[in-house]
C-alpha cells in the first residue's frame, strides 16, 4: 500500500536484486516488495540518474564514484557538526562516518558524510551549507538532498519527520515510510556524536551487491556489538 508504514526487523528478506546506484542499495532494502529493475552502472554519470518508483535513493550518490570525490576527513567532519549544532539542528549521523561513530574511532577513508535531520530544517541547513561554498547536486527531495563543495566533498541529507519514539519517518521517492529508529550516542576523539544505532546499521547494508567497504564495516559492527551477520555477510571468510 503506497505510504504504508513497513515494518523494519534485524534481518529482512529481500528479493536479490543488485544495484550499482549507491542511492538505490538502501531503498532497495526497505523497498523490496516494490518491483524494481536493476540499474546498469553509470559511471561517472550521478547527476544523469533520476529516481523513479522502485528506484528509491535514499543516500543518493553513486557507489562508482566514490573515487573521483576528496574525502571528507576528520577535521572537516567536525568542522561541518560544528556548522550544524551552531544551527541548532538536530541530527544524526548515517553511513561509514555513523559506523565510525559507534566504533569510537576512524576505520576508513570516508567519501562523503550523510546525515539524518529533521525535514524542517532542510531549508535551513541548506542555505548553510552553501553559504560554506556547497552547491546542490542532487534534488531528490522528500527523500535526499545531496550537497558538494568545490574540492569534491559530498554532503548527504537525509530528511525525516520526527516521531514520538526519538527516531523520524523518511519518505521515499514511491511514498513509502522508511522508519529510523532513535539514534544512539557515538563518539569520536572523545566528542559526543549522535547516530544510526548498530542493528540499523546492519539492516541498511542488506539487499543490494556489497562493496569491499561494506563487508568492512559490517564485521567490524557484528564482532563489537556482538551481533550476528546479515546475509550475505555471514558467507564471507
Amino acid at each position: 500500500m503506497e505510504g504504508a508504514i513497513r515494518p523494519s526487523p534485524l534481518l529482512p528478506e529481500h528479493n536479490g536484486a543488485n544495484y550499482t546506484v549507491r542511492g538505490f542499495q538502501r531503498a532497495q532494502t526497505r523497498t523490496h516488495w516494490v518491483n524494481a529493475r536493476p540499474t546498469k552502472s553509470a559511471r561517472g554519470l550521478e547527476e544523469l540518474v533520476t529516481p523513479s518508483v522502485g528506484k528509491n535513493p535514499a543516500r543518493g550518490r553513486l557507489s562508482s564514484t566514490a573515487a573521483m570525490l576528496d574525502p571528507v576527513e576528520l577535521p572537516d567532519l567536525f568542522d561541518l557538526l560544528d556548522a550544524f549544532d551552531e544551527s541548532a539542528v538536530h541530527y544524526w549521523l548515517d553511513g561509514g562516518w555513523g559506523v565510525d561513530c559507534l566504533l569510537g574511532a576512524q576505520s576508513r577513508v570516508h567519501g562523503d558524510l550523510d546525515v539524518v535531520l529533521p525535514r524542517s530544517d532542510v531549508h535551513r541547513v541548506r542555505t548553510m551549507l552553501v553559504s560554506r561554498g556547497f552547491v546542490v547536486v542532487r534534488d531528490w527531495l522528500p527523500t535526499t538532498l545531496a550537497v558538494r563543495d568545490g574540492q569534491g566533498r559530498e554532503v548527504d541529507l537525509h530528511p525525516v519527520d520526527l516521531t514520538a519514539d526519538g527516531g523520524g519517518d523518511q519518505i521515499l521517492q514511491d511514498g513509502a515510510i522508511w522508519h529510523y529508529a532513535p539514534p544512539v550516542e557515538g563518539s569520536l576523539n572523545g566528542r559526543s556524536i549522535r547516530c544510526a544505532s548498530a542493528e540499523q546499521q546492519l539492516l541498511m547494508h542488506q539487499g543490494y551487491e556489497p562493496r569491499p567497504v561494506d563487508h568492512l564495516d559490517v564485521h567490524k559492527l557484528a564482532e563489537r556489538f556482538d551481533l550476528p551477520a546479515p546475509p550475505p555477510f555471514d558467507a564471507a571468510e
